[in-house]
């Protein structure tokens, strides 16, 4: 085990040891939890937002449209978008555990740059860096390639949510010929 990945990855020993099981340790989880919990407030407030908007703008539409009058259009609204926001809300704060997935075999880099264009033509290129294990394609920051050696046999640990960032990496050895 190679402490220059643990410190580049941030992972322990421990935590390799349970996502060698296809766990999360203790740590990870907490770790996870934190960052689905910001996730989860930040999409909660957007989906309070875009209810609200379209509450008002929309439930004048619905009065005229079943004849009942604004009031008893905005209620009608109001509980379709209660009932929708209860249903993301659920969602939201489902408690799911994680699933961790990991590729074992060589490794190759790869960069995948996308070409885009604002509405005043200004053009700007985004770099994307990839370690490719197999078929698999695992996003690793730039600075983090220093660590690993094209060629070399490893095993990746990638958590499976959306979030779905490399929670730890094994260096197996150098190509076997």
């Amino acid at each position: 085990m190679s402490l220059e990945l643990m410190q580049a990855f941030d992972f322990t020993a421990e935590d390799l040891s349970y996502n060698r099981m296809g766990q999360l340790s203790p740590r990870q989880m907490e770790m996870y939890k934190k960052a689905d919990t910001k996730s989860s407030v930040f999409a909660f407030f957007v989906m309070i937002g875009f209810g609200v908007g379209a509450y008002f703008v929309l439930s004048p539409f619905w009065a005229q449209g079943l004849s009942l009058g604004e009031n008893v259009g905005r209620l009608i609204g109001g509980i379709i978008l209660a009932g929708i926001a209860l249903f993301f809300l659920y969602a939201l704060f489902e408690k799911t555990e994680p699933k961790i997935r990991s590729a074992k075999g060589k490794i190759k880099f790869v960069v995948k740059e996308t070409d885009s264009t604002d509405a005043d033509g200004t053009t700007s290129t985004s770099t994307t860096h990839y370690v490719v294990v197999g078929d698999e394609y695992f996003s690793v920051d730039r600075k983090k390639y220093q660590h690993l050696e094209q060629g070399h046999i490893y095993i990746f640990y990638q958590e499976s949510s959306v979030l779905g960032r490399v929670i730890a990496v094994e260096y197996i050895g150098p190509p076997q010929e």
